[in-house]
């Protein structure tokens, strides 16, 4: 990757037609516009609290209609161009935890706490008019009271104009499609899947300690979610055994892969799974720093692999790394 871009961690990429944008929404708050042969185009940074200025990325959008890159924060959605200029700002009438563009005026939004929500929406996941300021409901939880979280990273996905939502501890993955229509698909992860029970909201904070106890936890699997989606393929992950796991849904036949880890014996290279982003040739891109590959290469007992000899031929210098692999039909 560019040189310009040496540190920080990247927790949200899109792609567009024409750039890649790279997101680190904490370490250096800064957003990277990234052309298709991964070369910078612009950056965004911006932290601060004048007009364009944030001081902090609750989540980042593409907007394809307008062509702009939104950046959500506690107030308001900020929009800039590709080339990193400012356009304008739209103020939010809560501070929703994550958003995604529906469609015209209209977004997708996570409401983290939608009991104790003081405004008209009660939903956890509602469509929000950016003009009239007007919500419709599109997923309540029968209860409302599921644990929610600011650290929804990649709990939305649009492909092919449907949009998939979800949240860390659900155990259902929702598809928005035409007209508001919800298909639900529900995930079972070796039936050891967290009971709801033990994932509400709970005014005396005993919630956090069941949820922060690794010998409690170690017993059950609870959904972490990385949306990704191509024409193909849908990968997620979740947590067991205190152990991020990955796995893959071939859409054709409905099979699915899972594990924690996968032999790769191609270039005796990475053996975790921790793509960023998908396209429809069936490539998954992970990124990794120089420093990384360099000691995976000084653990390797083979010298002469073709990933050895890739990473050897880096400059020390040099910053963080694409690596793209080519995922088979199964």
């Amino acid at each position: 990757m560019p040189k310009e871009i040496a540190a920080g961690f990247f927790d949200k990429v899109l792609v567009t037609e024409d750039h890649y944008i790279f997101a680190d929404y904490d370490m250096s708050q800064k957003i990277f516009v990234l052309d298709k042969e991964f070369k910078l185009v612009s950056t965004i940074s911006k932290y601060g609290e004048g007009p364009g200025e944030y001081q902090l990325m609750m989540a980042v959008d593409y907007n394809e209609e307008m062509e702009a890159i939104e950046i959500l924060t506690q107030k308001n959605i900020l929009r800039y161009s590709t080339d990193g200029k400012y356009i304008e700002s739209v103020k939010v009438p809560f501070t929703f935890g994550s958003f995604i563009h529906y469609s015209g005026d209209d977004y997708l939004i996570y409401n983290k706490n939608p009991q104790e929500s003081t405004n008209e929406n009660k939903s956890s996941f509602a469509l929000w008019n950016s003009k009239s300021n007007k919500f419709s409901s599109i997923v309540t939880h029968e209860t409302n009271e599921l644990a929610g979280s600011f650290m929804e990273r990649s709990n939305f996905y649009k492909f092919n104009n449907e949009i998939f939502a979800t949240q860390i501890f659900l155990d259902t993955l929702y598809k928005i499609g035409k007209s508001n229509q919800v298909t639900r698909y529900y995930l079972n992860f070796d039936n050891k899947n967290l009971p709801y029970e033990y994932v509400k909201f709970d005014s005396k904070g005993s919630i956090q300690s069941i949820l922060d106890n690794e010998e409690f936890m170690k017993d059950y699997a609870f959904h972490y979610p990385t949306l990704l989606i191509s024409d193909h393929f849908l990968i997620d992950r979740y947590i067991k055994d205190n152990i991020f796991y990955f796995f893959i849904l071939n859409k054709g036949n409905g099979k699915v892969l899972s594990g924690d880890s996968f032999v790769n014996d191609i270039d005796s290279g990475t053996n975790y799974l921790r793509p960023l982003f998908i396209d429809n040739s069936n490539n998954l891109y992970t990124i990794h720093q120089y420093e990384e590959l360099k000691r995976l290469t000084n653990d390797s007992s083979n010298e002469n692999s073709r990933f050895s000899k890739f990473v050897n031929s880096l400059d020390p210098e040099t910053g963080f790394v694409v690596v793209q692999y080519t995922l088979k039909d199964f």
